[in-house]
């Protein structure tokens, strides 16, 4: 498998529904309060209007996408999992 971390919005416009993401997430999300685990993979389901990327699982899971370009969003760190 391969990792590519998501540092662009480019990047996250080139998603697809359906891909896998590993996310870390920060220790005061609900996600991590909830299972006590930081990271996670999900599914990619969409962007919405809000620029807000949706993700597949328990928690409701999502993350702002420009509050995770800047650095300061739940997800600390967004990996796109590729088979090689």
């Amino acid at each position: 498998m391969k990792y590519t971390e998501i540092t662009k919005w480019e990047q996250i416009n080139r998603l697809k529904k359906g891909d896998i993401l590993l996310i870390c997430w920060s220790k005061t999300s609900p996600i991590f309060r909830n299972t006590k685990k930081q990271i996670h993979m999900h599914k990619f389901i969409k962007i919405t209007p809000g620029r807000e990327v949706i993700l597949s699982g328990s928690y409701n899971p999502y993350f702002g996408i420009k509050h995770y370009l800047l650095g300061n969003s739940a997800a600390t760190k967004v990996a796109l999992v590729e088979t090689v």
